[in-house]
């Protein structure tokens, strides 16, 4: 589990204001998470080269897609913004090549891309069921803090 109220980016670093630190700080340790700078990624870090290059450079202890443009619209906005994640695929592996399939148009995994990735390179079939498995934990424990952030949100 990752909390998180600093976002950094290939161009730019977004902080919480100083008056929401100590709130992040104390919700990350009342939940047992990690908290640290999250990277904002353009693009799925896929190797464990890329994973490593990119903790070299910014110290981030997690990278996603979207932490950036949260942060960003946030900070436009005026409003403060915390960012809470769990890992399915971490640093020590590369990602098979199916999990890279872009998703469809609508948002949703492009199910008939993913299975002619895997039918190309079988050799993945064990990668993507870990991953799936990972997957599924990764989700299923943001379920307990979401619904603590919610009431520390709620509160204020």
């Amino acid at each position: 589990m990752i909390v998180s109220g600093e976002v950094v980016s290939e161009r730019c670093r977004w902080v919480v204001e100083p008056q929401y630190r100590r709130q992040v700080s104390e919700f990350a340790r009342s939940i047992g998470a990690v908290e640290g700078p999250v990277l904002g990624a353009s693009s799925i870090l896929a190797t464990q080269m890329e994973k490593t290059r990119a903790w070299i450079a910014t110290r981030a202890v997690a990278v996603d897609l979207e932490s950036e443009i949260v942060a960003r619209t946030a900070t436009a906005l005026g409003i403060p913004f915390i960012v809470l994640r769990t890992i399915a695929d971490t640093a020590r592996r590369d990602l098979p090549p199916a999990a890279l399939v872009p998703l469809s148009a609508d948002g949703k995994p492009d199910l008939l891309g993913v299975l002619a990735a895997v039918l190309r390179r079988p050799f993945q079939i064990a990668g993507m069921m870990g991953l799936a498995q990972e997957t599924r934990i990764a989700l299923s424990a943001l379920i307990g803090p979401a619904r603590a952030l919610r009431e520390l949100v709620g509160a204020t």
